[in-house]
């Protein structure tokens, strides 16, 4: 069923984002989970078609959009101890709303430049804790572009606040 292989592809998807790419999961947990729900959302492409990315990129929008409607939308980049007693706002924001900043940076790079930002990020910090300063440099890097204002937008912002 749909949801057993969403989760075994998400779990897999770990052992390249936090088990070989580390990070801090408690003042960033956005950064493996949002990328690996993303790698997530890359394999439904692949297997699946562009037709099935493109329905839950729709989902995803329409269920941050309407968590910013009613005011309950956050920051993606928070630490753990900022969603204690929040109820599901770490599951919509760093789940959902997450890896649309992934999507938004392939469409700003293209799709060349962005997986190549992968494999670069992947190599220069395997086996090692990234940060999400790494992460966009090494995209600024390979795009030759200026990213911090989509970053600001998705990660650091709070569209309903």
């Amino acid at each position: 069923d749909r949801f057993f292989e969403l989760t075994v592809v998400h779990e897999v998807a770990h052992q390249w984002w936090y088990n070989v790419v580390g990070n801090d999961v408690i003042d960033e947990p956005w950064l493996d989970e949002a990328l690996v729900q993303y790698s997530t959302l890359l394999y439904y492409e692949e297997v699946h078609g562009r037709a099935r990315y493109d329905q839950v990129l729709r989902t995803w929008q329409q269920m941050v959009d309407q968590a910013v409607e009613e005011g309950r939308d956050d920051v993606v980049g928070s630490p753990m101890s900022h969603w204690a007693g929040r109820g599901d706002a770490y599951g919509l924001i760093v789940y959902i709303k997450g890896p649309l900043f992934f999507h938004a940076l392939r469409e700003e790079m293209g799709d060349e430049a962005f997986f190549e930002a992968l494999r670069r990020y992947y190599q220069t910090y395997k086996y090692g804790i990234a940060e999400p300063e790494g992460l966009l440099s090494i995209a600024e890097e390979v795009s030759g572009q200026e990213l911090d204002e989509l970053y600001r937008h998705w990660i650091l912002a709070a569209e309903g606040r």
